[in-house]
């Protein structure tokens, strides 16, 4: 990788664009396990509801949704559930992104909500 160049991750798609980023008292950059296999949503596109799979349960995790906005709107502590149903009645329609950490790995998946 080339000091100049930062690469950004969007979507699975790579971003190579001109573009300015400001980086306000940043202390360091850690590097975050993610994988694509580490939860599952359905259905996704979802309207009222849906149902988060995690592949690896058995480890405490947190699930953290963040509207389009990047505002948290929903937060929850799991313990050791391999499968829970989240409503989404309240909602607004739009793109979410679902996250669920468990201590060593990050999970992210999009959830578009109709």
């Amino acid at each position: 990788m080339n000091n100049n160049i930062i690469y950004i991750h969007l979507n699975k798609r790579t971003v190579a664009a001109d573009c300015n980023i400001t980086l306000d008292e940043l202390s360091s950059i850690e590097p975050v396990k993610t994988t694509d296999q580490g939860i599952r949503l359905y259905p996704n596109p979802a309207s009222n509801m849906f149902t988060l799979e995690l592949c690896n349960a058995g480890n405490p995790s947190t699930v953290t949704i963040y509207n389009g906005n990047g505002e948290k709107v929903f937060n929850k502590d799991i313990a050791k559930s391999k499968k829970i149903v989240i409503n989404t009645q309240s909602f607004s329609k739009g793109a979410y992104l679902i996250n669920v950490e468990n201590g060593t790995n990050r999970f992210t998946e999009k959830l578009i909500i109709e």
